[in-house]
């Protein structure tokens, strides 16, 4: 399984990703920003989307940003194990 951080390559990990879960509100560059960089990237939708947000019934604005980015699935936090492992095993 190959995983992003801030310390590692993200364009060649990218070249190989599937899935990418990420938090709504997240250090250094907001969520949006970075799924928009790997849509940039992924013009065919092959790569698989989870948001994770605590606030995103509060910010009315994300919904037309989300529905252009293609996000396949959004869960609200606090987070079910269970839900987000039912939630992956659809997607890949």
């Amino acid at each position: 399984m190959n995983y992003i951080t801030k310390d590692n390559d993200k364009k060649n990990l990218l070249a190989t990703c599937s899935l990418v879960i990420t938090d709504y509100k997240m250090p250094q560059m907001s969520d949006l920003d970075f799924l928009n960089k790997i849509r940039e990237r992924d013009t065919d939708y092959k790569i698989k989307m989870i948001l994770i947000s605590a606030f995103i019934k509060s910010d009315l604005n994300v919904d037309n940003i989300l529905n252009s980015l293609k996000i396949d699935k959004i869960i609200e936090k606090p987070i079910h194990l269970q839900n987000l492992i039912a939630e992956v095993k659809k997607l890949v």
